[in-house]
């Protein structure tokens, strides 16, 4: 795990490029957002529209949906973004497959095998910021358990809430993770352990291996670093990559720039174009800085699965 902290922080270093947003204005006097000052009655902001109050119903705590949701998402679903990743980088690799005189027309590809490789260069860039927004629901999720449904939590969070947690996690002190997340204290996890509680929860495996609390306080004590590495990520630069994402995801404005911008991009780039101004976002097409998103993305698919194993450990103990 020492390995899989420095290169999440040697991420940070690569990502980064200007000042971490740090606030120190109260939230209960400006705008989280644009820190216009703000009345506590307004549910959005008149400056920015940013979400000031849940207006929303979330649905109570459901525990057996809610855990068997947990262990299907460990199981299975947590991981679509490192496979994305490494499937379009395969895609990208073998490009010429795609051009080949026996493909039925319609899986031949159209545009040319450079142009395509660059298409499929912004998707791994998108799959890694996707993964980063979606690692804070997960962790919105678990510290709102107890308040509200863990699956509804994850299916209706949104990128102003995730904003929001990540502030919260890099300001200065990080909070522990047993308060981040709302967890039990250790000591209720070895009191759990010594009476020698287990308890079966359907859909998982009987043959689980024995719970330790060395584990628990391994995590305890490690993943908070995860959690604020992952945070400083999305949110470097205000959140810079996280805006090349949206246009990716939604309307994809990939541009080669010749004869109109005025510092055209070089071959070994994919360019994004951010406003109308021509703000153009260049990511590298090298081997080594795709490779290290794609580690980046594993790493940090590794984390999100190690904190939802804790619970799921939790869950067997009776304490989440």
């Amino acid at each position: 795990m020492n390995c899989c902290l420095q290169l999440l922080k040697d991420a940070v270093t690569w990502l980064r490029g200007g000042k971490r947003l740090m606030s120190s204005d109260s939230p209960k006097s400006v705008c989280w957002r644009c820190k216009v000052p703000k009345d506590s009655s307004w549910n959005y902001c008149p400056n920015c529209n940013a979400r000031l109050k849940e207006t929303r119903n979330p649905s109570p705590p459901n525990p057996e949906r809610d855990i068997s949701f947990l262990y299907d998402l460990f199981s299975f679903g947590w991981y679509n973004h490192h496979v994305g990743a490494v499937a379009l980088y395969e895609s990208a690799a073998t490009i010429n497959h795609f051009y080949g005189s026996g493909l039925p027309e319609h899986y031949s590809l159209v545009v040319e095998a450079p142009r395509s490789q660059k298409i499929l260069r912004a998707k791994i860039f998108a799959e890694f910021i996707a993964l980063l927004e979606v690692f804070g629901v997960l962790c919105l999720a678990i510290a709102k358990r107890k308040q509200q449904s863990f699956m509804w939590t994850y299916l209706n969070a949104d990128p102003q809430d995730v904003t929001q947690f990540y502030d919260r996690v890099i300001s200065a002190p990080s909070p522990p993770l047993q308060r981040l997340l709302a967890l039990p204290r250790l000591s209720d996890i070895k009191k759990a352990l010594a009476s020698g509680v287990n308890i079966q929860i359907a859909g998982l495996p009987d043959d689980l291996p024995q719970l330790d609390i060395d584990h628990f306080i391994y995590d305890y004590e490690n993943h908070i670093e995860n959690v604020v590495l992952v945070a400083r990520m999305y949110r470097e630069q205000n959140s810079a990559n996280v805006l090349i994402y949206n246009k990716i995801k939604h309307v994809f404005p990939m541009v080669e720039g010749a004869y109109w911008l005025d510092r055209p991009l070089g071959p070994q780039q994919a360019g994004i174009a951010i406003d109308d101004k021509g703000t153009i976002a260049p990511l590298p097409m090298g081997d080594t800085e795709v490779d290290i998103e794609i580690l980046n993305t594993h790493l940090v698919t590794r984390t999100g699965a190690e904190l939802m194993a804790v619970c799921l450990g939790l869950a067997r103990l009776g304490l989440l």
